[in-house]
């Protein structure tokens, strides 16, 4: 008897509990057509149910599994209502209603639903009025859902195909944007970077006069920046290598492909050090002709830098080589 009156009062206080909620649920239903309503009722509904749940002491452990799961349950009825809807779009052959709805979620932020709608659609609307935003939206949306390669490719395809559209512009810069967000860390191969480079180099001829020139100049350089210090830590690798040829010929490679670098005068003043170096540690028989070498790019050096705060280093591996060309010369 005691057992019975003791079941009796949580599946009382179930029943009790049911009721009082009936209608918030219900109210959940209906607000199913929106999905912002849906949101923030459900969070509210949630946080109610479990605040009960936590705060009344005649439920025993197991009865408030059972009244948990059927909240649970109730919410995710509710939720799929959400799923019902897309659903529908996204088989339906009115292909007009498809793309006004793959609009709207794309204003929504509903990216990957709008995509999936816009792929479903473009077989049929090549030629027809919306083909053009269709197109751009389509590409949009990857870049928005980090899809960064294939936005590149449409992006670039839109900018083709829709030459003389007001978006060409917009579309040209993004497909370089789309690579500039793919360009790694500088020890990772740099073929995004380049093609970012690329891009944006190809925007700005195309549309010289763009607000957005200033904005692709300033990313070029940024790119570049990375990868002219990629190309000197390569040949500062090279140094700890003791590869001093190598070293040698990726600072002039630097040189050259980075005229207007900012560490010119610290690159010429290690190729003086590696081609010391390198001819230090030569066979005799190739010992004079790279000295010599370090001889010539000290009297670079020194014609372009003679204040250098690096000319007393470099002028100790110049003296150093002259008197192993003297020794040579006996």
């Amino acid at each position: 008897m005691l057992r019975g009156s003791l079941l009796a009062r949580p599946l009382r206080f179930t029943c009790v509990w049911l009721r009082h909620h009936s209608a918030a649920l219900v109210q959940l239903r209906v607000l199913s057509r929106s999905r912002q309503q849906i949101a923030q009722s459900n969070v509210s509904l949630v946080m109610k149910c479990s605040e009960t749940l936590t705060k009344n002491e005649y439920l025993c452990r197991p009865m408030k599994n059972i009244v948990s799961i059927i909240v649970c349950s109730c919410v995710l009825l509710v939720l799929s209502s959400c799923g019902d809807d897309f659903e529908k779009v996204r088989k339906s052959q009115d292909y007009t209603y498809k793309i006004e709805r793959a609009k709207t979620y794309y204003d929504e932020g509903e990216f990957y639903k709008s995509q999936i709608l816009v792929e479903q659609s473009l077989p049929y609307i090549r030629g027809d009025d919306n083909a053009e935003e269709m197109y751009f939206i389509y590409a949009k949306t990857h870049y928005e859902l980090e899809k960064y390669i294939l936005s590149s490719y449409y992006f670039e395809n839109f900018a083709q195909r829709f030459a003389t559209s007001t978006k060409a512009e917009e579309a040209l810069f993004m497909s370089a944007m789309s690579n500039y967000k793919l360009s790694p860390n500088y020890r990772l191969d740099q073929t995004s970077s380049e093609k970012a480079i690329d891009g944006f180099q190809n925007f700005v001829n195309t549309y010289p006069q763009s607000k957005r020139v200033a904005e692709a100049n300033t990313l070029i350089d940024e790119l570049r920046a990375k990868l002219e210090f990629k190309a000197f830590e390569q040949a500062e690798l090279y140094m700890k290598m003791k590869d001093y040829e190598a070293a040698i010929t990726s600072y002039r490679n630097l040189l050259i492909e980075y005229p207007e670098t900012a560490r010119d005068e610290e690159v010429r003043y290690k190729i003086i050090r590696s081609a010391y170096r390198w001819a230090k540690n030569s066979v005799i028989t190739r010992k004079e002709d790279r000295y010599k070498q370090a001889v010539r790019a000290y009297e670079e050096f020194e014609a372009r830098y003679p204040e250098s705060e690096y000319i007393a280093d470099a002028k100790t591996w110049h003296t150093a080589s002259q008197r192993e060309l003297n020794n040579l010369s006996q």
